[in-house]
């Protein structure tokens, strides 16, 4: 679908039966954010999550803008999906987020970690929730990162998509390291954590990519509900429509 275009899609599980799988290596040394500890808020009966998100990990490492460690703003949907798991006890189901307003970055700076808050206040039906933070250890300031609405609902989908046609019907495909190359050309650099290989298939109004993700993403999978480093790709592709300006 092109940009901004808000019709849902879904597509099939490929059966894989009959391929060889990538090969999962275990993870090393690696902490997640969100170990996250429950704690009461200090107003009203909303909850807050508090994590610490260290200098070293993957998605500062791999995610560079200007020179900087910048965490992916998806990575705040894994938190917030996650908290909000916690708290309903309704781990798979759907949710919506809506009003999402990125205020600023998580950035690692002086080697130092982020600690993390994550606040979900009740709103009749909706959760409002807000990500804060300030660098690890050290008073001061608190940065707003993050604010915007959730709801559990599962959206409508469409029909689901024939990928052998879409493929078919394609007039050209690339590699999909052409969409992170167009992110080289502003500053946004992503390393082996945040960069998958793989192939994009163009056609007359739509864009079609597989991802192929390194071992250590793929390790790290299982830490996750929703991967930053998978989101952070399919977010940054649809930016190929803008290649050729």
């Amino acid at each position: 679908p092109q940009v901004f275009d808000r019709k849902p899609y879904w597509i099939e599980k490929e059966d894989s039966s009959t391929e060889a799988g990538p090969v999962v290596l275990p993870s090393a040394a690696f902490t997640a954010p969100g170990q996250l500890a429950l704690t009461e808020a200090k107003a009203g009966d909303g909850r807050r999550f508090d994590t610490v998100l260290p200098a070293d990990h993957p998605v500062l490492r791999d995610h560079v803008v200007r020179g900087v460690g910048i965490a992916p703003g998806t990575m705040h949907f894994d938190l917030a999906y996650r908290a909000l798991a916690a708290i309903d006890g309704r781990e798979g189901d759907g949710f919506v987020l809506r009003k999402i307003l990125f205020r600023e970055p998580v950035a690692s700076r002086d080697g130092r970690g982020i600690a993390l808050s994550l606040s979900l206040a009740p709103d009749g039906e909706e959760w409002r929730v807000r990500v804060t933070g300030r660098p690890e250890g050290q008073a001061g300031p608190i940065s707003v990162h993050l604010e915007g609405v959730m709801v559990r609902a599962l959206p409508e989908l469409g029909p689901a998509l024939d990928i052998p046609a879409l493929k078919a019907a394609a007039g050209s495909s690339f590699a999909v390291t052409e969409a992170y190359a167009l992110a080289r050309k502003v500053g946004i650099l992503h390393g082996p954590f945040m960069r998958p290989e793989g192939t994009v298939w163009e056609g007359a109004d739509y864009l079609l990519a597989r991802f192929e993700f390194g071992a250590e993403t793929l390790a790290a999978a299982d830490r996750f509900a929703l991967h930053p480093a998978f989101l952070d790709a399919a977010c940054l592709v649809p930016f190929l429509f803008e290649r050729q300006r």
